[in-house]
């Protein structure tokens, strides 16, 4: 199951849907970074990583669009066997935080990949996209496969095993708190008034 990070309300649902079904049938849960199966799903379907006119960018990093200012980004490059290795851990940060983690070449990828590339361009004090080495990949990068997920999942299921506490004790991968739990936060700390 894919924990995150992605919408709060359908990282939860999918999070609860998958606790429940997995104390009902008494079966193990392997969670997985939603950054993670979009960039083995890029990897997958990018072969060999080869474009069509001879460029190989080694990296792969997806990117959600945290809004506000945000983004959700991590960097895989190919592992072993379908597995991708991962370079940088999953974050969000703002657009001058992540692009200083981030490194390229690299193939930028996922639902917030057109907003970060146009950021880059748009804010004066940064290089372009060009300079950092990044590059667009296909469209058809952007979105995780159930299929990827699963093959994921497979390779770990050979260690996984039926673990209660574990299974009541997983939570949603947010990475930084919902908006209402900001204005609460602010409203408590005498802020917003």
């Amino acid at each position: 199951m894919s924990i995150g990070p992605g919408s709060y309300t359908g990282c939860r649902v999918g999070v609860t849907a998958a606790k429940t079904l997995a104390i009902a049938l008494r079966i193990p849960v392997l969670a997985l970074s939603s950054l993670e199966v979009m960039a083995a799903s890029a990897m997958e379907s990018s072969g060999s990583g080869q474009e069509a006119g001879g460029s190989t960018p080694g990296s792969f990093i997806p990117v959600l669009d945290g809004r506000r200012g945000f983004f959700y980004g991590a960097q895989f490059k190919r592992g072993e066997a379908s597995r991708p290795r991962r370079t940088a851990e999953d974050q969000v940060a703002q657009l001058s935080e992540l692009v200083g983690v981030l490194e390229g070449p690299a193939w930028i990828l996922g639902r917030g990949a057109d907003s970060f590339l146009r950021s880059l361009e748009d804010d004066g004090g940064s290089p372009g996209a060009a300079e950092y080495g990044y590059k667009r990949g296909p469209l058809e990068w952007d979105q995780p496969r159930a299929a990827t997920l699963a093959g994921l999942s497979l390779e770990l299921l050979g260690e996984a095993s039926f673990d209660q506490e574990a299974i009541h004790s997983l939570k949603p991968a947010y990475l930084r708190p919902s908006e209402p739990e900001i204005v609460l936060a602010r409203k408590l700390a005498g802020e917003d008034r």
